[in-house]
């Protein structure tokens, strides 16, 4: 056994890694980075718009990097930030038309990662699969 294989989190390193360069070479034309897609992904879901923390806590994004990440995206015109009524430091993030526009593509990418990763499982090991990574997932957010 290699010392690779010895420990678990290797395997969820060489994913993460992969689905980035994955997403910078599908998402370049659009000018789109890796460090930048999860939070489109966030805004993915109706109504398009989320608290910026919210987005730190569904993605384990730390504040600076989301704030350089959506700087980045407002800058391209597919995003923006309006402060809430919440006050300072407290931003609601927006896509822009443009962003919109990005929707299909971005639903596609995604797909297609998927389909790449999961084409040899059958239906019940997707399942497991997803029930499995979702309990994991959850554990980490504790």
């Amino acid at each position: 056994m290699s010392f690779s294989e010895q420990y678990f989190p290797t395997y969820f390193s060489v994913v993460y890694r992969k689905f980035q360069k994955f997403i910078n070479k599908e998402m370049a034309e659009y000018d789109i980075k890796s460090s930048e897609f999860p939070f489109l992904v966030c805004l993915t879901y109706p109504p398009n718009t989320l608290m910026q923390d919210e987005m730190c806590k569904r993605t384990a994004i730390d504040k600076g990097a989301a704030t350089r990440a959506l700087q980045s995206l407002e800058s391209k015109g597919l995003i923006y930030r309006q402060e809430s009524e919440h006050g300072y430091r407290s931003n609601c993030v927006f896509l822009t038309d443009k962003g919109r526009s990005l929707l299909p593509i971005i639903e596609t990418t995604l797909d297609s990662w998927t389909n790449y990763l999961l084409e040899d499982f059958t239906p019940h090991e997707k399942e497991v699969l997803k029930k499995q990574l979702n309990s994991i997932t959850k554990k980490l957010k504790d």
